[in-house]
C-alpha cells in the first residue's frame, strides 16, 4: 500500500520532533554507550555488596555513602557546572577558566573536611562506624576531583575523552573492589578501592589536560569569582542532594540500619538508570549554552527535542519497574530484600519526573536562571523533610518512596513554569 503525501508528511514531522544537531547526537551516543557501561560496573558492585553483606552491614554502607556523597557536593559547590558552561561560551579562556576553578575546588574541599571532622564528633555513632563515614567521605571527594576534570572536557564537548577516563576508573576500581569484597573486607574495602581508583584517574586527567596547553594558564583570575558565581548553582545542587538523600537519614534514625538496606537496595536500581537523563545532558547542556548567545529560536527547539526525550524514555523505564519490581529484587539481591520490592515500585513514578527535571534545571542554569534552581530545591528539601516525618511513620519505608515522588513532582511543575517563562521572553532580557 503506497504511503500518502500528508501521512509522509506527518511522519517527518514526528521524527523531526526528536533530532538534535549532528554533534549533539554524536556526543549523546558517546555518553550513553559509555555511561552504560560504568553504570553497569558500578551497580555490579552494589548487587555484589548487598549480596555478600547482610541487609544491616549494607544500610551502613548506604548510610555512609549518602554522608559522602553530600560532602563531595559541598566540595563541588556547583564549580563543575559553572566551568563547562563557561568554557563552552568562552574556549579560548579554558585554561584561565580551569585553574581558577581547581583553585576555588581546593578551597570548598577544605570546607568539606571541616564539616567531616565536625560530622565524626556529633553524629551519634559508634567510632568503628564513623571511620567508615571517614573512608566514605574521603573516597568521594576524590571522585569529584575527576567530576571537574570530566566537566573541563564536556565544555570543551569532547566527551571521548571524559568516557576513557570514566571507563579507566571503573574497571580499575570496580574490579579492586570486587576482589576486596570477596576477601571479606566489607564496605570499607569498597571504598578504599573507589579512593585509590580516584586518584590515579585524576593523574591521567592531568596528563591529558596538560598535553592539550590548559595548565598553567598566563592569566590569574580570582578562585573566589567563580566560587561566587557558581554558589547559586552550588546551593541549588547540596540542597537537590539533600533532598535526593535525606529520606536515608529519617529511615536510620527512626527505623535502624535494616531498613536502610531495604531502602538503599530499592533506591541503588532507580539511580543506576540516572544515567539516561544525565548522558543526554552532557551532550546538550553545553550546546544549549552555546546557543543562548545566539538567541531564543534554538534555545527553544533545543528545549522542546530534550523534553520528548526525556518523558518518552521515563515513561518506558517506569513501566516496566512497576510492572516487574518484585522479579527485579529477587534475580538481584536475593530473598533477604524482598521487602525491598514494594519500595522499588513505589518508587518507580518518581522518573516520569527526574528524567524532564535533569533537562529543565541545566536549561535554568544556561539561561541564567540558576537562582531560581536554588529556591526550588530548598521549597523541595522542605517538603521531603516533613513528608518523610510522617510518611515514614505510617507507611515505613514506602512512604519514604512516595514522598520522593511528591516532591519530584513538585520540581518539575515549578521548573517547567520557570523554564517556558525565560524562554518565551528571551534569555537575554530576563536575568534571575
Amino acid at each position: 500500500m503506497t504511503e500518502r503525501p500528508e501521512e509522509k508528511a506527518d511522519r517527518s514531522r514526528l521524527l523531526s520532533a526528536f533530532q538534535f544537531g549532528q554533534t549533539i547526537a554524536q556526543n549523546i551516543r558517546i555518553k550513553v554507550v559509555s555511561d552504560l557501561f560504568v553504570k553497569a560496573g558500578r551497580f555490579f558492585l552494589v548487587v555484589l555488596a548487598a549480596r555478600l553483606l547482610e541487609p544491616e552491614q549494607f544500610g551502613l554502607y548506604t548510610w555512609a555513602f549518602s554522608l559522602g556523597n553530600i560532602l563531595a557536593n559541598v566540595s563541588d559547590f556547583g564549580l563543575q557546572v559553572h566551568l563547562s558552561r563557561e568554557i563552552a561560551q568562552h574556549p579560548e579562556a579554558r585554561s584561565a577558566l580551569l585553574s581558577q576553578a581547581i583553585r576555588g575546588k581546593g578551597i570548598l574541599t577544605g570546607c568539606a573536611l571541616f564539616a567531616l571532622a565536625l560530622l565524626v564528633f556529633v553524629y551519634p555513632r559508634p567510632w568503628s562506624v564513623k571511620f567508615l563515614l571517614v573512608l566514605a567521605a574521603m573516597a568521594y571527594l576524590a571522585v569529584s576531583w575527576t567530576e571537574l576534570w570530566n566537566y573541563f572536557f564536556r565544555g570543551m564537548q569532547q566527551l571521548g575523552r571524559e568516557a576513557r577516563l570514566n571507563l579507566g576508573q571503573m574497571l580499575l576500581g570496580a574490579s579492586l573492589a570486587a576482589l576486596l569484597l570477596v576477601r571479606g573486607h566489607g564496605p570499607a574495602g569498597l571504598f578504599v578501592a573507589l579512593l585509590t581508583a580516584a586518584l590515579i584517574t585524576t593523574g591521567l586527567a592531568l596528563r591529558q589536560i596538560a598535553s592539550l596547553g590548559s595548565l598553567g594558564a598566563n592569566e590569574h583570575r580570582p578562585a573566589r569569582i567563580a566560587v561566587s558565581r557558581a554558589a547559586p548553582i552550588g546551593v541549588a545542587i547540596l540542597l537537590s542532594i539533600l533532598y535526593f538523600r535525606v529520606d536515608v537519614f529519617f529511615l536510620e534514625r527512626m527505623l535502624g540500619d535494616t531498613a536502610v538496606g531495604a531502602y538503599g537496595a530499592a533506591y541503588r536500581i532507580l539511580e543506576s538508570l540516572l544515567f539516561v537523563p544525565a548522558a543526554f545532558l552532557a551532550a546538550i547542556y553545553p550546546a544549549f549554552s552555546e546557543a543562548v548567545e545566539r538567541g531564543p529560536e534554538r534555545n527553544k527547539e533545543l528545549f522542546r527535542v530534550s523534553l520528548l526525550w526525556m518523558v518518552s524514555l521515563s515513561a518506558v523505564v517506569v513501566t516496566g519497574l512497576v510492572a516487574f519490581a518484585p522479579l527485579i529484587i529477587g534475580l538481584l539481591y536475593g530473598e533477604a530484600y524482598a521487602e525491598a520490592g514494594p519500595i522499588l515500585r513505589a518508587l518507580a513514578p518518581s522518573l516520569l519526573f527526574i528524567f524532564p527535571n535533569y533537562a529543565l534545571t541545566h536549561f535554568l542554569i544556561a539561561l541564567q536562571g540558576q537562582k531560581w534552581n536554588a529556591l526550588f530545591a530548598g521549597v523541595c528539601l522542605a517538603i521531603n523533610a516533613v513528608g518523610n516525618v510522617f510518611a515514614i511513620a505510617r507507611w515505613g519505608p514506602v512512604g519514604a518512596a512516595l514522598t520522593t515522588v511528591l516532591t519530584e513532582a513538585t520540581l518539575f511543575v515549578l521548573c517547567w513554569i520557570a523554564v517556558r517563562r525565560r524562554l518565551d521572553h528571551g534569555a537575554n532580557q530576563v536575568r534571575a
